[in-house]
């Protein structure tokens, strides 16, 4: 054995974890298990994201304007795949006990083997299933920290048994003591909830498969000792809680910069659809393989609207109608509507787009919106992507969708979506509530990280992105609009 080769040794079968590999550590011989290897191999493969909890987890797998998975995706751009229908198996209104039945606690039979039977689907596939975990909102005060920890840890360990690779253990947020009520948590309870976290943080920091996404902090009133949420119940302005259980929008703003530090940790950065130089090739075809089905409409660099596509009236009016896109494929143009109130303005302009001119490329244009002024009532501008169906374009294929933008301290926006139709289907990302977003300065990719299939036949294909406002909250700065993308997400062709 000392003396074979390499290519002269049998394969080997399943590896168990037991197996020694020699490594040179310090100048010295040592010997490495698998998972020693694994813990420090970078990975290569596509990341597929598993959300799973409680109602807080569902909320965070919805990918709504309340989803911080939503806004960290956005964040980060195409990074990682997630199927909403597929992929979020939470259940509300659970413990990370097994809750006395079959399938509603976290460790029940039925969750595991759900959560089992996910994994190994995904693992099929030749992706890295990385599981989303947020648990533990409904067991403050009711199940013991360490408790808590131990059911977290025999799911973790039941999911790194059936294939999956890393676990995001989200933290247990902030609370009143009952949902939609003011009063705080007693003073025990309030320190359960800090328990947990600690718990959650010493069992991130001695698992090398475990990435501790701590937003904790971030959505906790520091004038409270409580473990009490910004705002309390009070649902509006910069609450960090609708009902002071379940995140708000800004709320889950919050909580996306520290999942979207962890999803940098373990995906692969991909480029945006609507970034495409495809996008203004003339001549290309929607119907090729990877094209954007918008073609030139979804090139938001040239000048030259008119008031035709520009149908944005009220409030304190609109400027540099000459300066949107007048683009024109498939018989239509891109087109910007809503009804503005009170003082409330947009300017349109062109100018050169942020993340291209941090590559020396200042000559690549996006169109710029400018707001100011405040409206009198709830509100939204849309700009809308048309396409007529191409000739000979084929609906059953699934659609990859996005768009490109870069805010510049845009500030009173209640909510960005995006929303695509095409062939009666109707699908939505993001959204908005009563409560706004901070400052936002910097790129945004909003997008659906799993391609998804038209119904029926359609007449026509829409990309449309909605910014909105409410009343009474004044607007400020602007957001850069680089492009819209729709995709056809064809397989990858067998060698040749």
């Amino acid at each position: 054995m000392a003396n074979a080769k390499i290519s002269e040794l049998g394969a080997a079968a399943a590896l168990s974890g037991a197996e020694k590999v020699p490594v040179v550590q310090g100048g010295a011989n040592a010997a490495a298990t698998p998972e020693q290897l694994r813990t420090f191999a970078r990975f290569v493969r596509p990341v597929n994201l598993i959300v799973d909890g409680d109602s807080k987890g569902v909320q965070v797998g919805n990918m709504s304007h309340a989803s911080a998975l939503f806004w960290a995706l956005a964040r980060t751009g195409r990074i990682a795949n997630f199927n909403p229908a597929t992929d979020s198996l939470a259940v509300g209104s659970t413990v990370s006990g097994t809750n006395g039945g079959a399938v509603t606690g976290l460790i029940s039979a039925g969750r595991l083997n759900s959560m089992i039977a996910r994994v190994q689907a995904v693992a099929a596939t030749g992706a890295d299933p990385v599981i989303i975990l947020k648990i533990g909102a409904n067991d403050v005060g009711l199940t013991a920290p360490e408790t808590v920890l131990a059911n977290v840890r025999r799911y973790w360990e039941t999911a790194r048994a059936a294939g999956a690779v890393r676990l995001l253990l989200m933290s247990v947020d902030p609370r009143v003591a009952t949902a939609g009520a003011a009063p705080a948590l007693s003073s025990a309870v309030a320190r359960a909830g800090h328990a947990i976290n600690a718990a959650y943080r010493a069992y991130a920091a001695a698992s090398p498969d475990i990435i501790m996404v701590d937003s904790h902090n971030a959505l906790t009133d520091p004038t409270n000792d409580l473990f009490y949420p910004i705002g309390g119940v009070s649902a509006a302005g910069f609450a960090s809680m609708l009902d002071g259980l379940h995140e708000s929008q800004y709320g889950a703003w919050l909580q996306s910069k520290a999942l979207g530090d962890a999803l940098r940790l373990v995906g692969r950065p991909l480029p945006a659809i609507s970034g495409a130089m495809i996008n203004g090739v003339t001549g290309w075809s929607a119907t090729e393989p990877r094209g954007n089905v918008l073609g030139n409409e979804a090139r938001f660099g040239g000048t030259g609207g008119t008031s035709g596509n520009v149908a944005l009236t009220g409030g304190g009016g609109v400027t540099g109608i000459d300066q949107f896109p007048a683009a024109k494929l498939f018989g239509a143009y891109p087109n910007l509507g809503g009804t503005l109130s009170g003082t409330l303005a947009v300017a349109i302009s062109s100018v050169a787009y942020q993340p291209m001119a941090d590559q020396d490329r200042p000559d690549h244009k996006a169109t710029r919106l400018t707001f100011t002024g405040t409206p009198s009532a709830n509100g939204s501008l849309a700009i809308a992507a048309v396409a007529q169906k191409p000739s000979g374009w084929d609906y059953t294929i699934p659609l990859d969708w996005d768009a490109d933008l870069y805010c510049n301290a845009l500030t009173g926006c209640a909510g960005l979506s995006l929303v695509l139709s095409a062939g009666g289907s109707g699908l939505t990302i993001g959204g908005n509530d009563a409560t706004l977003l901070p400052a936002l300065t910097g790129r945004l990719i909003p997008h659906r990280p799993a391609p998804s299939v038209a119904s029926a036949d359609p007449a026509n294909i829409t990309l449309e992105l909605r910014i909105n406002w409410r009343a009474g909250m004044a607007m400020s700065g602007s957001i850069d609009l680089f492009g819209m993308g729709i995709s056809q997400a064809r397989p990858i062709p067998v060698a040749s």
